[in-house]
Protein backbone atom coordinates (compact mmCIF):
# COMPACT_ATOMS: atom_id res chain seq x y z
CA UNK A 1 0.00 0.00 0.00
CA UNK A 2 1.44 3.42 -0.97
CA UNK A 3 2.85 5.39 1.92
CA UNK A 4 0.89 8.38 3.24
CA UNK A 5 2.87 11.30 4.59
CA UNK A 6 1.91 13.78 7.27
CA UNK A 7 3.96 16.81 8.24
CA UNK A 8 2.78 17.77 11.73
CA UNK A 9 3.28 21.30 13.00
CA UNK A 10 5.94 20.62 15.66
CA UNK A 11 9.49 21.78 16.30
CA UNK A 12 12.45 19.56 15.46
CA UNK A 13 14.07 19.79 18.88
CA UNK A 14 11.03 18.19 20.51
CA UNK A 15 10.81 15.49 17.81
CA UNK A 16 14.29 14.21 18.54
CA UNK A 17 13.89 14.74 22.30
CA UNK A 18 10.82 12.47 22.22
CA UNK A 19 12.87 9.99 20.19
CA UNK A 20 15.49 9.90 22.96
CA UNK A 21 12.78 9.48 25.60
CA UNK A 22 11.40 6.48 23.71
CA UNK A 23 14.91 5.06 23.32
CA UNK A 24 15.39 5.16 27.09
CA UNK A 25 11.96 3.67 27.84
CA UNK A 26 11.88 0.03 28.91
CA UNK A 27 8.53 -0.54 27.16
CA UNK A 28 6.29 1.19 24.58
CA UNK A 29 4.67 4.45 25.71
CA UNK A 30 1.22 5.93 25.07
CA UNK A 31 0.77 9.62 24.30
CA UNK A 32 -0.37 10.16 27.89
CA UNK A 33 2.75 8.49 29.25
CA UNK A 34 4.97 10.53 26.92
CA UNK A 35 3.15 13.72 27.90
CA UNK A 36 3.92 13.03 31.56
CA UNK A 37 7.59 13.43 30.69
CA UNK A 38 6.92 16.98 29.47
CA UNK A 39 4.42 18.29 32.04
CA UNK A 40 4.29 22.11 32.08
CA UNK A 41 6.44 22.17 28.91
CA UNK A 42 4.19 20.96 26.09
CA UNK A 43 0.53 20.03 25.67
CA UNK A 44 -0.63 16.46 25.01
CA UNK A 45 -1.54 17.52 21.46
CA UNK A 46 1.96 18.87 20.78
CA UNK A 47 3.50 15.65 22.12
CA UNK A 48 1.16 13.69 19.85
CA UNK A 49 2.43 15.65 16.85
CA UNK A 50 6.05 14.94 17.84
CA UNK A 51 5.26 11.23 18.16
CA UNK A 52 3.66 11.22 14.68
CA UNK A 53 6.75 12.94 13.26
CA UNK A 54 8.91 10.24 14.88
CA UNK A 55 6.98 7.48 13.11
CA UNK A 56 7.05 9.41 9.82
CA UNK A 57 10.84 9.66 9.93
CA UNK A 58 11.44 6.11 11.09
CA UNK A 59 12.66 7.04 14.57
CA UNK A 60 9.71 5.28 16.22
CA UNK A 61 7.03 2.69 15.53
CA UNK A 62 3.34 2.72 16.50
CA UNK A 63 1.52 -0.40 17.67
CA UNK A 64 -1.71 -0.67 19.69
CA UNK A 65 -1.71 3.09 20.34
CA UNK A 66 1.76 2.91 21.91
CA UNK A 67 5.07 4.17 20.55
CA UNK A 68 8.44 2.49 20.78
CA UNK A 69 11.86 3.48 19.52
CA UNK A 70 12.99 1.91 16.24
CA UNK A 71 15.74 -0.57 17.11
CA UNK A 72 18.00 0.76 14.37
CA UNK A 73 18.18 4.11 16.20
CA UNK A 74 17.90 3.08 19.85
CA UNK A 75 21.59 2.73 20.68
CA UNK A 76 22.75 6.02 19.15
CA UNK A 77 19.81 7.92 20.69
CA UNK A 78 20.53 6.53 24.16
CA UNK A 79 24.20 7.53 23.95
CA UNK A 80 23.72 10.94 22.31
CA UNK A 81 24.03 14.07 24.42
CA UNK A 82 21.74 17.03 23.73
CA UNK A 83 23.99 18.63 21.11
CA UNK A 84 24.54 15.33 19.30
CA UNK A 85 20.78 14.80 18.93
CA UNK A 86 20.89 17.39 16.15
CA UNK A 87 23.16 15.10 14.10
CA UNK A 88 20.79 12.18 14.68
CA UNK A 89 17.87 14.29 13.49
CA UNK A 90 19.83 15.37 10.44
CA UNK A 91 20.55 11.76 9.48
CA UNK A 92 16.84 10.85 9.41
CA UNK A 93 15.66 14.14 7.90
CA UNK A 94 17.86 13.76 4.84
CA UNK A 95 16.33 10.32 4.33
CA UNK A 96 12.79 11.70 4.58
CA UNK A 97 11.14 11.83 1.15
CA UNK A 98 9.26 15.14 1.45
CA UNK A 99 12.33 16.96 2.78
CA UNK A 100 14.55 15.56 0.03
CA UNK A 101 12.13 16.78 -2.64
CA UNK A 102 11.79 20.14 -0.87
CA UNK A 103 15.60 20.45 -0.81
CA UNK A 104 15.85 19.43 -4.47
CA UNK A 105 13.52 22.28 -5.45
CA UNK A 106 15.56 24.73 -3.34
CA UNK A 107 18.75 23.73 -5.18
CA UNK A 108 16.97 24.56 -8.45
CA UNK A 109 16.14 28.12 -7.38
CA UNK A 110 12.51 27.66 -6.32
CA UNK A 111 11.18 29.85 -3.52
CA UNK A 112 10.48 28.10 -0.24
CA UNK A 113 6.70 28.47 -0.60
CA UNK A 114 6.78 27.06 -4.13
CA UNK A 115 8.98 24.15 -3.04
CA UNK A 116 6.52 23.39 -0.26
CA UNK A 117 3.54 23.45 -2.63
CA UNK A 118 5.24 21.20 -5.19
CA UNK A 119 6.22 18.75 -2.45
CA UNK A 120 2.67 18.73 -1.09
CA UNK A 121 1.16 18.05 -4.51
CA UNK A 122 3.58 15.34 -5.65
CA UNK A 123 3.32 13.42 -2.37
CA UNK A 124 -0.43 14.11 -2.08
CA UNK A 125 -0.04 15.33 1.49
CA UNK A 126 -3.19 16.59 3.17
CA UNK A 127 -1.39 19.08 5.45
CA UNK A 128 -1.92 22.71 4.44
CA UNK A 129 0.77 24.26 2.18
CA UNK A 130 1.88 26.87 4.74
CA UNK A 131 2.33 24.22 7.47
CA UNK A 132 4.35 22.03 5.11
CA UNK A 133 6.65 24.89 4.18
CA UNK A 134 6.98 26.03 7.80
CA UNK A 135 7.67 22.51 9.03
CA UNK A 136 10.23 21.49 6.41
CA UNK A 137 11.97 24.85 6.63
CA UNK A 138 12.24 24.84 10.42
CA UNK A 139 13.35 21.20 10.52
CA UNK A 140 16.02 21.88 7.89
CA UNK A 141 17.29 24.91 9.79
CA UNK A 142 17.52 22.97 13.04
CA UNK A 143 19.46 20.21 11.28
CA UNK A 144 21.73 22.87 9.72
CA UNK A 145 20.86 21.60 6.26
CA UNK A 146 19.34 24.86 5.04
CA UNK A 147 19.81 28.54 5.87
CA UNK A 148 17.98 31.79 5.21
CA UNK A 149 19.81 34.17 2.86
CA UNK A 150 18.88 37.46 1.21
CA UNK A 151 17.91 35.53 -1.92
CA UNK A 152 15.91 32.87 -0.05
CA UNK A 153 16.53 29.46 1.48
CA UNK A 154 19.75 27.66 0.51
CA UNK A 155 21.27 24.28 1.33
CA UNK A 156 24.17 24.62 3.73
CA UNK A 157 26.76 22.45 5.46
CA UNK A 158 28.78 23.58 8.45
CA UNK A 159 31.16 21.32 10.34
CA UNK A 160 33.69 23.67 11.88
CA UNK A 161 31.65 24.29 15.04
CA UNK A 162 31.42 20.61 15.93
CA UNK A 163 33.65 19.77 18.87
CA UNK A 164 34.39 16.10 18.32
CA UNK A 165 36.26 14.77 15.32
CA UNK A 166 34.04 11.70 14.96
CA UNK A 167 30.94 13.92 14.87
CA UNK A 168 32.56 16.11 12.22
CA UNK A 169 33.38 13.06 10.11
CA UNK A 170 29.81 11.83 10.48
CA UNK A 171 28.40 15.13 9.26
CA UNK A 172 30.82 15.18 6.33
CA UNK A 173 29.64 11.68 5.39
CA UNK A 174 26.03 12.85 5.66
CA UNK A 175 26.84 15.79 3.37
CA UNK A 176 28.21 13.44 0.70
CA UNK A 177 25.17 11.19 1.08
CA UNK A 178 22.75 14.10 0.70
CA UNK A 179 24.49 15.32 -2.45
CA UNK A 180 24.31 11.83 -3.97
CA UNK A 181 20.60 11.55 -3.10
CA UNK A 182 19.80 14.91 -4.65
CA UNK A 183 21.71 13.85 -7.76
CA UNK A 184 19.58 10.68 -7.93
CA UNK A 185 16.36 12.69 -7.53
CA UNK A 186 17.52 14.98 -10.34
CA UNK A 187 17.99 11.96 -12.62
CA UNK A 188 14.55 10.42 -12.07
CA UNK A 189 12.64 13.70 -11.65
CA UNK A 190 10.36 14.88 -8.81
CA UNK A 191 7.19 13.04 -9.90
CA UNK A 192 8.90 9.67 -10.24
CA UNK A 193 10.84 10.19 -7.00
CA UNK A 194 7.52 10.72 -5.22
CA UNK A 195 6.14 7.53 -6.83
CA UNK A 196 9.18 5.54 -5.70
CA UNK A 197 9.14 6.92 -2.18
CA UNK A 198 5.39 6.38 -1.78
CA UNK A 199 5.94 2.74 -2.73
CA UNK A 200 8.80 2.31 -0.22
CA UNK A 201 11.46 2.22 -2.96
CA UNK A 202 14.34 4.30 -1.59
CA UNK A 203 17.22 5.66 -3.65
CA UNK A 204 19.66 5.20 -0.77
CA UNK A 205 21.49 2.32 -2.44
CA UNK A 206 22.12 4.42 -5.55
CA UNK A 207 23.57 7.16 -3.36
CA UNK A 208 25.77 4.61 -1.58
CA UNK A 209 26.87 3.07 -4.88
CA UNK A 210 27.86 6.47 -6.27
CA UNK A 211 30.07 7.00 -3.22
CA UNK A 212 31.62 3.52 -3.10
CA UNK A 213 31.82 2.26 -6.70
CA UNK A 214 35.59 2.76 -6.86
CA UNK A 215 36.41 0.85 -3.67
CA UNK A 216 33.69 -1.83 -3.84
CA UNK A 217 32.42 -1.95 -7.44
CA UNK A 218 30.57 -5.27 -7.50
CA UNK A 219 28.67 -4.81 -4.26
CA UNK A 220 27.89 -1.17 -5.07
CA UNK A 221 26.46 -1.98 -8.49
CA UNK A 222 24.54 -4.92 -7.06
CA UNK A 223 22.83 -2.75 -4.46
CA UNK A 224 21.82 -0.19 -7.08
CA UNK A 225 20.40 -2.90 -9.35
CA UNK A 226 18.30 -4.21 -6.48
CA UNK A 227 16.34 -0.96 -6.75
CA UNK A 228 15.58 -1.81 -10.38
CA UNK A 229 14.29 -5.21 -9.29
CA UNK A 230 12.05 -3.71 -6.58
CA UNK A 231 10.70 -1.16 -9.04
CA UNK A 232 9.85 -3.79 -11.66
CA UNK A 233 8.09 -5.93 -9.03
CA UNK A 234 6.06 -2.92 -7.84
CA UNK A 235 4.98 -1.62 -11.23
CA UNK A 236 4.31 -5.10 -12.61
CA UNK A 237 2.10 -5.94 -9.63
CA UNK A 238 0.21 -2.67 -10.03
CA UNK A 239 -0.38 -3.48 -13.71
CA UNK A 240 -1.87 -6.89 -12.88
CA UNK A 241 1.08 -9.28 -13.07
CA UNK A 242 0.68 -12.07 -10.48
CA UNK A 243 3.99 -12.30 -8.56
CA UNK A 244 3.04 -15.75 -7.27
CA UNK A 245 2.82 -17.14 -10.80
CA UNK A 246 5.75 -15.15 -12.18
CA UNK A 247 8.95 -16.19 -10.47
CA UNK A 248 11.83 -13.78 -10.59
CA UNK A 249 12.80 -10.57 -12.31
CA UNK A 250 12.81 -11.85 -15.91
CA UNK A 251 9.29 -13.28 -15.61
CA UNK A 252 7.98 -10.07 -14.01
CA UNK A 253 9.34 -8.15 -17.01
CA UNK A 254 7.86 -10.63 -19.49
CA UNK A 255 4.57 -10.44 -17.59
CA UNK A 256 4.61 -6.66 -17.89
CA UNK A 257 5.18 -7.03 -21.64
CA UNK A 258 2.00 -9.14 -21.81
CA UNK A 259 -0.23 -6.59 -20.04
CA UNK A 260 -2.04 -3.90 -22.04
CA UNK A 261 -3.73 -0.58 -21.41
CA UNK A 262 -7.43 0.03 -22.24
CA UNK A 263 -6.43 1.05 -25.79
CA UNK A 264 -4.81 -2.33 -26.33
CA UNK A 265 -1.20 -1.11 -26.25
CA UNK A 266 1.37 -3.31 -24.54
CA UNK A 267 2.83 -1.94 -21.30
CA UNK A 268 6.34 -2.61 -22.59
CA UNK A 269 7.39 -1.73 -26.12
CA UNK A 270 9.81 -4.21 -27.68
CA UNK A 271 12.81 -1.90 -27.26
CA UNK A 272 11.97 -1.43 -23.58
CA UNK A 273 11.75 -5.20 -23.21
CA UNK A 274 15.28 -5.55 -24.63
CA UNK A 275 16.52 -2.75 -22.38
CA UNK A 276 15.08 -4.50 -19.32
CA UNK A 277 16.64 -7.82 -20.32
CA UNK A 278 20.01 -6.06 -20.43
CA UNK A 279 19.42 -4.77 -16.90
CA UNK A 280 18.63 -8.33 -15.80
CA UNK A 281 21.97 -9.47 -17.22
CA UNK A 282 23.80 -6.82 -15.18
CA UNK A 283 21.78 -7.82 -12.11
CA UNK A 284 22.79 -11.46 -12.57
CA UNK A 285 26.48 -10.61 -13.05
CA UNK A 286 26.58 -8.73 -9.75
CA UNK A 287 24.53 -11.22 -7.71
CA UNK A 288 24.95 -14.77 -8.98
CA UNK A 289 28.31 -16.36 -8.13
CA UNK A 290 29.44 -18.38 -9.92
CA UNK A 291 27.82 -17.84 -13.31
CA UNK A 292 25.33 -20.66 -13.94
CA UNK A 293 26.67 -21.29 -17.44
CA UNK A 294 30.43 -20.82 -17.13
CA UNK A 295 30.89 -21.81 -13.50
CA UNK A 296 33.13 -18.79 -13.00
CA UNK A 297 32.68 -15.49 -11.14
CA UNK A 298 32.16 -12.20 -12.97
CA UNK A 299 34.61 -9.46 -11.99
CA UNK A 300 33.01 -6.01 -12.10
CA UNK A 301 35.24 -3.03 -12.94
CA UNK A 302 34.69 0.35 -11.33
CA UNK A 303 33.73 1.74 -14.76
CA UNK A 304 31.06 -0.94 -15.16
CA UNK A 305 29.85 -0.36 -11.61
CA UNK A 306 29.42 3.36 -12.23
CA UNK A 307 27.72 2.84 -15.59
CA UNK A 308 25.27 0.23 -14.29
CA UNK A 309 24.49 2.39 -11.24
CA UNK A 310 23.70 5.40 -13.43
CA UNK A 311 21.57 3.23 -15.71
CA UNK A 312 19.20 2.39 -12.85
CA UNK A 313 17.58 5.84 -12.41
CA UNK A 314 17.57 6.33 -16.20
CA UNK A 315 15.71 3.06 -16.82
CA UNK A 316 13.35 3.62 -13.89
CA UNK A 317 12.37 6.98 -15.34
CA UNK A 318 11.99 5.59 -18.86
CA UNK A 319 9.82 2.69 -17.71
CA UNK A 320 7.61 4.86 -15.51
CA UNK A 321 7.04 7.42 -18.26
CA UNK A 322 6.10 4.74 -20.78
CA UNK A 323 4.02 2.43 -18.60
CA UNK A 324 2.15 5.20 -16.79
CA UNK A 325 2.02 7.97 -19.40
CA UNK A 326 2.97 6.34 -22.73
CA UNK A 327 5.80 8.82 -23.15
CA UNK A 328 8.78 7.57 -25.14
CA UNK A 329 11.76 9.25 -23.52
CA UNK A 330 15.10 7.62 -22.70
Amino acid sequence: MPREYQIPDVNAELIVDVAKTLANASSPMTIGELANCYVNEYSDEYIRRAAIANTQMGLAELSDKSYRCAESHRDILKKANKSELKVVFRSVLQNYGPFLLFADYLTKGFASADAGRRTRGLFRIQTSPDKIERGLKSWGKYAELIEETKSGLKLRVQTQNLLFDYVRKLVEALEAELKAKLFSIDMVGPEIFAYLDNNEIKLDDIAIALRNYETDPKHSAGRALEIFERFVYTIATQRGVDPQRSKGLMEWIDGLRATKNPEGERDLASNLLLLCHGMVAMRNMTHHDPDSETGRVWNISKQAALTSTLMVPIVLRTLHLYVMQRKQEF
